[in-house]
């Protein structure tokens, strides 16, 4: 049935020999069109933010047009009761006053319309006809203005019927006036119209591409599913791994002492182990760096030889020499392993110690008993071939320490009697039972 639905046995080898590039195709898909969907709802939500800003502008230039239409009817009232309180100096006064708060008031509505064209980026029309509208009411109002002065200035020389003559005009400056701001507030309110009209029709419209956009999130997600067994076998071996992994760190960290730095060498992570020998708690070790417990005895190119090797990614083993909180040395016989991120990189230092302490205290003792008993002592690594020689040794012999193992061996030989180089050949060069016991050194 299974090889019926999958079109025949050989399909089947293919999807089944191709799954993880078929899965790859389908989470590529999945990506690309959730990416794009919520591309689509960011766009209707910037724009949706972008609507309610310029409603919100376009409210307050609306509130500001009313003010400016107080300001001029207050303007306006001046020159129509200097007839009543033939008091044209008072009414003068009154007239300069209201003109002042109103042309303050259209300077303020003028600035929000600048800014909201600015903010809103409106085209060049809309710009254009603000201005003109401001010039249609700059005009007006400078008009209401001279019919107003000629009024106050015919009641100062007592010519009253001459003033109720401009009366006619008077009202005539002022309808027009009135007439520039109600236009400019139509075409304001006209503009918010607009820019909703714009928004519901472009909210329609994306509306319907996400619905598309949801069937074929639908489809992707489904066709996923379908190879999602064999992403689940391999989730599954992972967690084995790393459960095995767990396991081995935890064996680990009982057994030795265990911290974690990060690239620049600040301690992230220490074990029980740690904080046992150290005599620190891990609050006051973690975010340090190992200068802590530094004991000062190791010159400043041992480190750096140290960084240098696994900052390189090797991994660097040796001893040292620490100190604990309460002033006591003791000694690590360290392996310091830089661990790798999937990029490849190295994020992280993992050092495993053991305390030797006892082991060096006990070789401190066999050297100073060595050097009371004038008995030297030297040692021979099977595996690595290297030489070393105790500090007595090299005095017994009268040689400068340190000397490299090839060097030394000749120093050692111009020290032996002629008679035993024969039988110092015949040990370094021996081979029982498989195992070398000496070493071919230059003769």
């Amino acid at each position: 049935m299974q090889n019926k639905i999958f079109g025949g046995s050989m399909k089947q080898s293919f999807l089944a020999k191709n799954w993880h590039f078929i899965y790859f195709v389908l989470a590529a898909f999945d990506v690309v069109v959730i990416c794009v969907s919520l591309y689509l709802s960011h766009n209707n939500l910037y724009q949706y933010d972008q609507a309610i800003e310029f409603t919100k502008s376009k409210i307050k230039i609306l509130a500001l047009v009313g003010e400016v239409s107080q300001s001029a009817q207050q303007v306006n009232a001046p020159g129509n009761d200097v007839f009543d309180s033939k008091n044209a100096a008072n009414e003068r006064e009154r007239f300069a006053n209201a003109k002042a708060v109103y042309e303050k008031k259209l300077s303020a509505l003028q600035s929000t319309i600048n800014a909201n064209a600015l903010n809103t980026k409106l085209n060049d029309d809309s710009t254009t006809l603000a201005t003109k509208d401001f010039e249609d009411i700059n005009l007006s109002m400078s008009g209401m203005s001279e019919v107003a002065g000629r009024i106050f200035d015919f009641f100062e020389k007592k010519e009253a019927e001459k003033a109720a003559a401009l009366m006619a005009e008077m009202d005539r400056r002022y309808a027009k006036l009135n007439h520039a701001i109600e236009v400019f507030r139509v075409r304001q309110r006209d503009q918010i119209e607009h820019i909703l009209d714009e928004h519901h029709k472009n909210l329609s419209a994306t509306k319907k591409l996400e619905i598309y956009f949801s069937i074929l999130i639908v489809l992707a997600v489904f066709g996923s599913a379908v190879f999602g067994t064999h992403i689940s076998r391999f989730v599954k071996t992972a967690l084995t791994k790393a459960q095995r992994n767990h396991e081995i760190l935890e064996t680990v960290s009982n057994a030795a002492i265990v911290a974690f730095t990060d690239i620049k060498g600040k301690i992230t992570e220490v074990n029980d182990n740690f904080c046992e020998i150290s005599g620190y708690t891990r609050e006051e070790l973690v975010g340090q760096d190992h200068r802590i417990i530094s004991s000062g005895v190791h010159p400043k190119s041992f480190f750096k030889e140290l960084w240098q090797k696994i900052s390189s990614g090797e991994i660097w083993t040796g001893d040292i020499q620490n100190i604990k909180k309460n002033g006591e040395p003791y000694f690590l016989r360290s392996v310091i392993s830089p661990l790798t991120g999937a990029s490849g990189d190295i994020e992280k230092y993992m050092a495993i110690r053991f305390d030797v302490s006892e082991q060096r205290r006990l070789e401190i003792d066999l050297l100073n008993a060595q050097a009371t008993a004038k008995i030297g002592s030297w040692t021979f690594d099977l595996a690595s071939n290297d030489l070393s020689w105790s500090t007595e040794h090299y005095r017994i012999f009268e040689i400068d320490e340190p000397q490299s193992p090839e060097n030394l061996y000749k120093l050692y030989r111009e020290r032996i009697h002629p008679d035993d180089l024969t039988t110092l050949d015949r040990l370094t060069t021996r081979v029982e039972c498989g195992c070398l016991v000496g070493r071919n050194l230059p003769q």
